[in-house]
């Protein structure tokens, strides 16, 4: 059975690659809580570096809200490969 590459884009447009989907999940669950107010601008990834793109420097976002979204994407690539899986 060939491993496939699962992979995430997170709000700005960064493709996240997710090797262990159940703890990319865990992850993502516990590393902020909901009323996490701290603002995050859009930024995109040069060589493993978070660099911002200035013409999005108006967008702000808290990082609960960015990590609530990378959190609902993990979840729904994982009820599409469970439903993938069960095709099978």
């Amino acid at each position: 059975m060939a491993t496939r590459k699962l992979s995430i884009t997170d709000m700005f447009g960064n493709t996240i690659i997710v090797t262990a989907l159940i703890m990319a999940i865990a992850q993502a669950e516990a590393s902020v809580p909901d009323n996490a107010t701290n603002a995050i601008k859009p930024f995109k990834f040069v060589n493993g570096i978070a660099v911002s793109i200035p013409e999005r420097s108006s967008e702000a976002h808290t990082v609960a809200e960015y990590h609530n979204d990378l959190l609902a994407k993990v979840e729904a690539v994982l009820a599409q490969d469970n439903d993938q899986g069960s095709e099978a």
